[in-house]
């Protein structure tokens, strides 16, 4: 397989592209424009899975951190949870435009993967935030009754 080494810089919303490609591009009749959607899709394809699962793992930590007590350290975990999410959701937002404006040809296992990841994140996100509630409730219980 040859490899035509070309650069191409161009700005696809806020994502600054450089493509290298080889001769099989050629073959199969893709436009410099497609190739450089293909490597844009799947920058933010792999964005979404990264921020959704940072926002994830920060979400479970609060709830074990709200398990021993630390109630307002596991808040700022859910905050730092809620900054991942944001990410994660710009990301999708630029993914579902690019959709919008045709530029996607089509949808892979990789962004259905993704769309997986945020969902997931986002429902733990909710259900630590109610853990959270529920381990300082528990929390407050505790030392009234030891104080009885």
């Amino acid at each position: 397989m040859t490899f035509r080494i070309q650069t191409v810089i161009a700005m696809i919303g806020k994502f600054a592209i450089i493509v290298f490609w080889h001769d099989s591009c050629y073959e199969k009749g893709k436009t410099i424009r497609q190739v450089m959607i293909i490597m844009t899709m799947e920058q933010i394809t792999m964005q979404l899975i990264v921020n959704s699962g940072d926002a994830r793992s920060k979400a479970m930590e609060a709830i074990g951190i709200a398990k021993n007590g630390e109630i307002s350290k596991a808040r700022k975990y859910l905050e730092e949870a809620k900054e991942y999410l944001a990410k994660a959701h710009q990301f999708q937002t630029d993914m579902i435009q690019e959709e919008a404006d045709g530029n996607v040809e089509k949808i892979t296992m990789l962004m259905a993967h993704a769309q997986d990841h945020l969902m997931n994140a986002i429902t733990v996100i909710d259900l630590a935030r109610e853990f959270v509630d529920l381990y300082e409730k528990i929390s407050k219980h505790e030392g009234k009754s030891k104080v009885l």
